[in-house]
């Protein structure tokens, strides 16, 4: 799987979650309320369009695990649709620009690959994505990704090479820092301010499901190497973890991921990552997780079609030392690369 030319982008779906996951709470303060008559929802157009003036908008290539189109279930509670588009303006509203441009760092990339790109130094550019929700209809909120320079160049050469931020659809409340923001004239219904806000002391918050079971394939992960220890996750309120159920390339696929702690690992396996630069992250997180500097670690991964019960793909993550004691001294710089990815559709590829 690879997109923009690099299966670093798989971990797209992990990154994600840095720009998404902090919790909802009720706007510190609201807005004036934009009365609309009639009540019409906002749509994907608008919210490009409120951004700037556009020049161009490029469709995504539809390849991958993550693309336009794709259901995501528990969205923050919700099921939703992403929608992507690499857009080009000639200028962007001053406000969003210099409140994304002051980000601290960058914090993501692109979400899915787009083909044909012709970059012109004069334009901006913007991954403008939308999470629509499937029961109403309506988009929740928009995901706004800003490339600064050729990132035709960079993305190549550092992880993160964009800064994201996620707004409500009216792009009066910043979702990520749960923190009101003012724009100017917010667009779409005022009944729509808080789609995703989370009142705590009602029955309506966003319900997150029980832990889902672990299904470790130990068929696939004795081929690896000698096992030391398995690590296993269930981060069931974020959108990718073990038990997330994707559409991938039109089939309903169950994602399965372990950290492994290997005493030693298979050559065959040693040298597929001979030649293999560092191009990804982790997808999840793994609590009560020990680095020994003489172990190797694996996050070991399948994608299991939900009808048939056969795995479609495999993909193997290899850690590259010394990360965790990067990590620990906090010596890790949110631009490296700390895993090798690798994925492939046989187990007899791992044979020796």
């Amino acid at each position: 799987m690879k997109f923009v030319n690099s299966t670093a982008i798989c971990c797209i779906l992990l990154i994600s979650l840095v720009s998404c996951s902090n919790g909802f709470g009720n706007l510190t303060r609201k807005l004036k309320d934009q009365q609309t008559s009639p009540s019409i929802a906002v749509t994907s157009k608008d919210g490009m369009d409120y951004l700037g003036t556009v020049n161009k908008v490029y469709s995504a290539v539809p390849t991958g695990r993550f693309v336009t189109g794709q259901v995501i279930e528990n969205f923050y509670g919700h099921t939703v649709k992403f929608e992507g588009n690499l857009v080009e303006y000639t200028s962007i509203k001053q406000e969003v620009l210099d409140y994304v441009e002051n980000l601290k760092n960058n914090n993501a990339l692109m979400h899915q690959h787009y083909e044909d790109i012709v970059y012109d130094s004069t334009k901006k550019y913007v991954e403008f994505s939308s999470y629509t929700d499937v029961k109403s209809g309506k988009i929740l909120c928009f995901e706004v990704r800003v490339f600064f320079g050729n990132f035709l160049d960079t993305y190549n050469e550092s992880f993160w090479y964009a800064k994201s931020v996620t707004f409500n659809s009216r792009f009066t409340k910043d979702i990520d820092n749960n923190i009101a923001v003012n724009f100017g004239e917010p667009i779409g219904n005022s009944e729509d301010e808080d789609l995703l806000d989370v009142d705590e002391n009602t029955s309506e918050s966003p319900s997150i499901p029980e832990k889902q079971e672990d299904k470790i394939n130990y068929d696939y992960i004795n081929a690896i190497g000698k096992v030391a220890r398995i690590y296993s996750t269930h981060n069931v309120d974020v959108r990718f973890a073990t038990g997330q159920e994707l559409d991938y390339n039109g089939k309903k696929v169950r994602f399965q991921g372990n950290l492994v702690e290997y005493h030693s690992v298979n050559a065959k396996v040693l040298d597929i990552f001979t030649n293999i630069q560092p191009n990804a992250l982790h997808h999840q997180g793994y609590s009560n997780f020990v680095f020994e500097n003489s172990k190797i670690y694996i996050e070991v991964c399948y994608y299991e079609d939900v009808v048939t019960g056969k795995i479609v793909e495999y993909e193997l993550r290899y850690t590259v030392n010394p990360i965790y004691e990067k990590i620990e001294k906090g010596e890790w710089q949110p631009d490296e690369w700390y895993a090798k990815s690798f994925s492939f559709t046989d187990l007899s590829e791992l044979e020796e």
